[in-house]
């Protein structure tokens, strides 16, 4: 696969990841992903996405008029799917039943933090707001 992703899948349904869920004080094993679309059909692993935001931070998938587009943000704070924060940041979270993803990505700083965790939270975890302290000052 390209810029040497080994642990990427664009099947969930092969996913090795088991996620959970609470309910009534219960936890509950969600299993691996079942939706066979969208967010769900890209599996990957922290080690991958590293290398994935390495490639968009070196500017290495799209050519330099696709990365003017893609970072238009139009209409604010949205463009391409991805989001614009503070001081330079720009990312896209996710999450499905047993997994969350939070990512934010800045090309000045050639930056990027990724948090995976095996449960949903309606918020960013405890983490992500704490490196949103450390980096944007809030």
């Amino acid at each position: 696969m390209r810029f040497g992703l080994i642990y990427t899948h664009m099947n969930g349904h092969i996913a090795d990841a088991c996620g959970y869920v609470k309910h009534n004080n219960e936890i509950f094993s969600c299993g691996r992903p079942a939706m066979g679309s969208g967010d769900s059909s890209v599996v990957s692993s922290l080690s991958d996405l590293r290398l994935w935001c390495n490639a968009i931070l070196n500017a290495e998938i799209l050519s330099a008029d696709s990365w003017k587009e893609f970072l238009d943000f139009t209409p604010k704070p949205y463009g391409c799917g991805v989001r614009q924060f503070e001081n330079g940041w720009f990312g896209h979270d996710g999450g499905l039943p047993g997994f969350r993803h939070w990512q934010r990505l800045n090309f000045k700083d050639k930056t990027a933090i990724i948090i995976l965790t095996n449960t949903v939270t309606d918020e960013p975890p405890f983490l992500a707001r704490m490196m949103e302290k450390l980096f944007y000052n809030t």
